[in-house]
């Protein structure tokens, strides 16, 4: 009797063992569904991404059967963009562990977004300059049933092709083909594919699509960058798109005081050259589409006094060059100080892409 009886205090403590351990996986997969859980939030994440890249690569070979994964460039907000409150970031590595991409080859761009932005990819093939274009569909992570994908859409956006068919894609990219990410994917997507510096892809990535002004801040981060060292303090004068170029590769943050701008007043628009006020004009997305290929010769700043040091920031329209600015910055550790005025070089058209080496200068 003594006997049976340890025997079944010993099953009783088994059986409220195994009620334990059951009572704990059934909390564990409430908090897996409550998205509570790392690891289990992590794999669903990477599936997104692993999916999107699946998809791309099918939607590219229905147009080029002889699509490989090593041609591609995937450009992805993932990471910045979240959906339902939960950080999309492993989604980065379901993409680049189909795709075989990565940071360092430049073949993984990560767009800069607010977290309220829809999460995006695009796949861009460098040989055919098909891209594949998905957008998740918030409600697909919470219904099993729903399609992952609201957009899908794949189209030929090399440059070659854009610049031969301008009205058809100046159409197409008012209809927002791309979900509203036309001008920041074809211009991110051709410019690492004709080989862009690491530098000028980082301030791409920040100001999240590549325009004159970007450029322009490019070009000003390689001059200072050339004559200045130190910790360097950037005080900026009519603030517009260079301003994001010049803190990413500079890291010049106004967090770390190392950056202010000032917005100049009616008055002091009116005192400034001519060339200064006809600065920064606004451009719509099918001009710059349909007829902005690329960043015109930089002016030769040998032919201008030494004392001026000035230097060019030149960027085209279809019309005239637009890339006037006015910057002053400080080497603190030197102390010395450069008012430097960007030239106005002569009006430029240019109406067809200017082939990849003029790209690969930034």
């Amino acid at each position: 009797m003594f006997r049976s009886t340890t025997k079944q205090k010993k099953l009783a403590t088994l059986i409220q063992a195994v009620a334990l351990t059951v009572s704990s996986l059934m909390l564990a997969s409430v908090t897996w569904a409550g998205g509570n859980n790392a690891d289990a939030e992590y794999s669903r994440w990477q599936d997104v991404g692993a999916r999107a890249a699946f998809k791309a690569a099918a939607m590219i070979r229905k147009q080029s059967p002889g699509f490989k994964t090593a041609d591609s460039i995937a450009l992805t907000n993932a990471g910045y963009a979240d959906i339902n409150g939960r950080s999309t970031m492993a989604a980065l590595d379901g993409l680049s562990s189909v795709l075989k991409i990565s940071r360092g080859a430049h073949s993984l761009i990560e767009i800069h977004s607010s977290a309220s932005t829809p999460l995006w990819f695009a796949v861009y093939d460098k040989d055919s300059g098909n891209c594949a274009y998905l957008q998740v569909d918030p409600a697909a992570m919470q219904e099993d049933d729903a399609p992952l994908f609201s957009k899908e859409a794949v189209e030929q956006v090399n440059a070659e092709h854009l610049f031969a068919n301008p009205a058809e894609y100046g159409q197409k990219f008012d209809d927002k083909v791309f979900g509203g990410n036309e001008f920041r994917i074809v211009t991110i997507a051709n410019a690492v594919a004709a080989g862009v510096s690491t530098k000028a892809l980082r301030a791409f990535e920040f100001h999240d699509h590549y325009c004159p002004g970007v450029t322009s801040g490019i070009l000003l981060a390689k001059y200072i960058e050339q004559h200045f060292s130190g910790s360097l303090f950037i005080q900026s004068i009519q603030p517009w798109c260079k301003e994001d170029a010049l803190q990413a590769i500079l890291n010049t943050t106004p967090g770390k005081k190392g950056y202010d701008v000032l917005y100049p007043t009616e008055a002091d628009l009116a005192a400034w050259p001519d060339w200064a006020k006809a600065a920064s004009p606004p451009l719509s997305m099918q001009k710059r589409l349909a007829q902005m290929s690329g960043p015109a010769q930089p002016w030769d700043s040998s032919s201008a006094r030494p004392a001026a040091r000035r230097t060019a920031t030149a960027c085209w329209t279809s019309s005239a060059l637009i890339s006037g600015i006015w910057t002053r910055w400080t080497d603190r550790k030197t102390s010395s100080r450069l008012s430097a005025v960007s030239s106005w070089p002569q009006t430029a058209t240019r109406k067809s892409w200017p082939g990849p080496a003029l790209i690969r200068s930034l």
